[in-house]
């Protein structure tokens, strides 16, 4: 969490609220002790509050931050900036159609998967229960943009004959999972 200096009024005496104040006793100019609260509100920011004066300091969100404190609007943010990351520095397919994303809950009774590629709607889903922090977000976009990159024609026939583990375009696109944190250094401003 990041709080900027703020100025505060208490009684005439100007005081600056650093992020090492946050949540400790002080006293201003008329003598009476204050304690500074942390409310959550549910965007993910939260306010500090003075006496009576609140404060807004939004949180930063790290590749450790979990999928749980995140809306899904901020997931579907991280999604789609970590898709134009793949676009300009990993590459596009020529004449394909626009590449469609989606956050969602898998329901239970589904093999657990952080995300798909689904060929037939051209679509990368990441699931959100089943990604528990920001990193793992990353590294599944930058796994189904690889399959979304590949020619996906003959994987049935190749994954019934080598499996999933060494099936050779699952071994290409859990190499690209590789590249998470050089993608975060790029996108993590955006967010």
């Amino acid at each position: 969490m990041y709080c900027s200096k703020r100025e505060c009024r208490t009684g005439g005496d100007r005081r600056s609220l650093k992020e090492s104040e946050v949540g400790c006793l002080y006293t201003p100019a008329d003598g009476r002790e204050r304690n500074t609260k942390i409310q959550l509100i549910s965007d993910i920011n939260k306010f500090i509050f003075v006496g009576d004066i609140p404060y807004l300091c939004k949180m930063k969100t790290y590749l450790k931050t979990p999928t749980s404190d995140l809306t899904v609007h901020q997931i579907r943010k991280i999604v789609c900036e970590t898709i134009k990351w793949c676009e300009a520095n990993v590459g596009t397919k020529h004449k394909s159609r626009t590449l469609k994303f989606c956050v969602r809950t898998l329901p239970q009774g589904y093999t657990p998967a952080y995300g798909c590629y689904d060929f037939n709607k051209n679509c990368i889903m990441v699931f959100r229960n089943y990604a528990p922090t920001v990193k793992m977000v990353v590294r599944s976009v930058l796994h189904e943009y690889t399959h979304f990159l590949q020619n996906l024609r003959w994987y049935n026939n190749v994954l019934d004959k080598v499996g999933y583990n060494n099936h050779p375009q699952e071994i290409e696109a859990r190499g690209m999972e590789c590249f998470y944190s050089v993608c975060w250094n790029d996108i993590k401003k955006k967010i």
